[in-house]
Order: C-alpha cells, then sequence, then structure tokens
C-alpha cells in the first residue's frame, strides 16, 4: 500500500497549470479502464514507457512527475478518486508493476507519505455518486424478452405489414399489441443506440431500418424527425457487420434464406451502413513508416498542404463524422487501421496530434467515446 504515489496525475489530464491541472477529462470512465485488463495494461506500459501511449494516457504521463513530487497537491477530487482506484487495482492485479513504476517515478520514496494521505480519502462528489447508480440501475433493466423470438424476415418482407408497423410508429395508424410494446421502448432505444436490447432485439431494429431505408425513405426521414431530430443515433443502429454476420448464419442454417440473403446485399449496396470495404486494404504500415508520405496525409487532414495521396480527400471528409461516431461505421478492419494511426500521431507528431483535436473535437465532445474506441480491441 505504500505505494499510491507514482501516478497522481494518472487520470488529472493534460498539462499543468500553476494551481491545477485541466479538468477535461474528469468524467473519464475510471470503472471501464480498471477494469478492462487489457485497457489497464496498456495504461500501466505507456506510464513505465514499454509501449506507446493513447492520446490521453500520454497526457497524463506528461503530468506524473509533477504531480508525484506535489502529492497531487494540482488534483481534483475527481482525478484523485480516479489515480485511488487505478493504483489499487495495479497494486492487486499487477504488482510488479506497482514496483516498476514507483522505481521509475519515485525511487527515493520521498513524496510516498504525502500522496497517501492526499488520496486514500478520495472520492467523487456525491452527486455524481447518485447519478452513477441511477445510471448502473437503468442500464441494468433490459428490454422484456417476450418477442425475441419474432419473425422479423416475413414482417419486413410483407410490404403491407412493414407499413402499419411503421404508421404505428409515427403515429399515423393504430398498433398491434406487439408493435405497440415496440413503440414504447423505441425513443429509448434509439436514444442509447440499444445497448439494452438483446442480440435478437438489435437484429430485429436494424433489420426493420434497413428495410425501411431501402423500400420507404420517406417514412425512414419521419423516423429520423420524430425520434432522432439531431441524427445523433439512428446511423449507430445501422452497423452493417452485425447484420451481415446474422444473416451469413441464417443462410448457412437453412439454404432456403439464400433469395433473402441475396436480397438483403443488393439491398445494403446503395446505403451507406458501413464505410467502403476499398479502405480495408490501404497500406496503413507503409504510410505510417514512410515520414514523407505520412507528413502528407496529415497535412491535407489538417488543410495544411494539398490532398493529392490515394483516398486522402475521402479521409478529410469522412474523418469529422468517425471521430463524432466513434468509427461507428468502420468496418473491423478499418477500426484496427484507425487505432493504429491515431498511436502513430501521437507517438510521432505530438503537435500535429493536438492541432487534430482543435481542429475535429475543439470542445472535447467526442473525446471520452473515441478515446474508449482506441483503447478497446474488438
Amino acid at each position: 500500500m505504500k505505494f499510491l504515489v507514482v501516478l497522481s496525475a494518472v487520470l488529472a489530464v493534460a498539462l499543468a497549470r500553476p494551481d491545477s491541472y485541466k479538468t477535461d477529462h474528469d468524467g473519464l470512465d475510471i470503472e471501464g479502464i480498471v477494469n478492462n485488463p487489457e485497457a489497464l495494461a496498456k495504461v500501466t506500459a505507456c506510464f513505465l514507457e514499454k509501449a506507446p501511449c493513447t492520446p490521453i494516457a500520454a497526457e497524463f504521463k506528461s503530468v506524473l512527475p509533477d504531480a508525484t513530487e506535489t502529492a497531487c497537491s494540482k488534483c481534483t477530487a475527481a482525478q484523485k478518486h480516479m489515480l485511488k482506484l487505478y493504483l489499487l487495482k495495479v497494486r492487486e492485479t499487477a504488482p510488479d508493476d506497482l514496483k516498476a513504476l514507483k522505481t521509475k517515478y519515485d525511487p527515493d520514496s520521498k513524496h510516498i507519505d504525502a500522496l497517501i494521505a492526499a488520496i486514500k480519502d478520495a472520492n467523487p462528489k456525491m452527486k455524481v455518486l447518485v447519478l452513477s447508480a441511477v445510471l448502473a440501475i437503468a442500464l441494468a433493466a433490459p428490454y422484456s424478452t417476450d418477442n425475441d423470438d419474432l419473425d422479423v424476415e416475413a414482417i419486413v418482407c410483407n410490404p403491407e405489414t412493414l407499413s402499419k408497423v411503421t404508421q404505428c410508429f409515427l403515429d399515423k395508424g393504430p398498433c398491434s399489441e406487439v408493435a405497440a410494446q415496440f413503440k414504447s421502448v423505441l425513443p429509448d432505444a434509439t436514444a442509447t443506440a440499444c445497448s439494452k436490447c438483446t442480440p435478437a432485439q438489435k437484429h430485429m431494429l436494424k433489420r426493420y431500418l434497413q428495410q425501411v431505408k431501402e423500400t420507404s425513405p420517406d417514412d425512414l426521414q419521419a423516423l429520423r424527425e420524430k425520434y432522432d431530430p439531431d441524427s445523433q443515433h439512428i446511423d449507430a443502429l445501422l452497423f452493417c457487420q452485425l447484420i451481415l454476420n446474422r444473416q451469413r448464419r441464417l443462410y448457412l442454417l437453412n439454404p432456403k434464406m439464400k433469395v433473402i440473403f441475396c436480397a438483403v446485399l443488393a439491398a445494403m449496396a446503395p446505403l451507406v451502413l458501413c464505410y467502403d470495404e476499398i479502405y480495408d486494404k490501404i497500406d496503413v504500415d507503409k504510410i505510417i513508416n514512410d515520414d514523407a508520405l505520412f507528413t502528407s496525409y496529415l497535412n491535407c487532414l489538417l488543410d495544411k498542404g494539398p490532398c493529392d495521396q490515394e483516398h486522402s480527400p475521402e479521409f478529410r471528409k469522412l474523418l469529422p463524422e468517425v471521430i463524432a461516431t466513434a468509427c461507428a461505421k468502420c468496418t473491423p478492419i478499418q477500426r484496427q487501421h484507425v487505432r493504429k494511426t491515431v498511436k502513430a500521431i501521437t507517438d510521432k507528431k505530438p503537435e500535429e496530434f493536438k492541432e487534430f483535436i482543435s481542429k475535429y473535437d475543439p470542445d472535447h465532445t467526442h473525446e471520452k467515446a473515441f478515446t474508449a474506441f482506441v483503447l478497446a480491441t474488438d
């Protein structure tokens, strides 16, 4: 327990000011990090200079020496709380790493006692705790599974039935008992990207939206205006990879699904549910390892140079959406490409990385979700 010291700035964020550290990341999901062994290990490896740092981890690392020496005197209550949880988890799961951190940041044990006293009782404000508890209870309550065995294909492939369901959702027609049940949770399911849905429910909703978009685009627009007027959520529900995987499984289980499967692929072709798979074939390693080429791409994205490299104009056009949606429309390969590129910019071009933040997320609106995406390994 003697080393509750080393990482006083673990989640203290960015650069130190004379009297305090920035509070931009005080809402960071520390529980999500410390309870994810892989994410926790990556943060620790960054601090020990054994692996590249994510953007936020690099900022934390930059203030570690000062925070260690000053007993976290510039930390907010939230930052002290996050540090405590981080260190306790490292001590519990990786004691050797804790020793390594102590050796690196406090080799003479000069600051331990003061830091222990500073953070041992740290807790977030009660309001935050209450809010977290309310959210936890809400998220723990999934929707009823009574209709999970519904034959959604029979509904979406029948124009008359599909239209009746849509009219119900739009308050333009009566609702059947089942449709009324779905309608009652639709606002919440849309706003939360179906986070409380079972896999079957996610499939049904995505399949429904896909078919409406293909056959009745005006109805989809009306659904957007009613349930997602700011266009913040529906696109996240249309992540195509899950749909394709499920359709493939159905096809393999039942050869009669071949016609439906082909129809789905045809329907999805004109829809921008995912980014073009042509981007999967880009040699990201080649770009990152060629400094001139890498710089050329970055200059394009930052409006500091021409966009004359392959796909660079498209990248500049898509980047705001990629950041805002945490790569929701990316294929699995594209998600890995984006993570690798972000880490390379952080490691090799830190000044340019700051410019990216200023240009594409100046208010840090998307930072938490995008950072979580970069740390993930799906």
